[in-house]
């Protein structure tokens, strides 16, 4: 179920956050478009993490997840650089 709603509420964050701030009346506070996405990424990264040790055998679990960490530390370097 988390990984139905986690991309659901990230879809309606972004969409909230198209359009906040235009100087009409019918404007989003970005305050509540970020706390869905908060919620969203925390979901999906909750039942990611969980179902992560029931895939791998418990002998290769330690090493596999010291893979998929580096990697993804690796992902967020990178996306420093490119963004910079």
């Amino acid at each position: 179920m988390f990984f139905l709603l986690a991309p659901l509420l990230n879809c309606i964050a972004h969409l909230m956050l198209a359009f906040v701030d235009d100087g009409n009346y019918h404007t989003v506070f970005p305050t509540i478009a970020m706390i869905l996405s908060g919620l969203g990424y925390s979901l999906l990264n909750g039942a990611v993490w969980t179902i992560y040790n029931l895939l791998c055998k418990t002998e290769i679990l330690g090493t596999s997840m010291g893979i998929l960490y580096s990697l993804m530390s690796l992902g967020f370097a990178v996306s420093y650089f490119v963004m910079d």
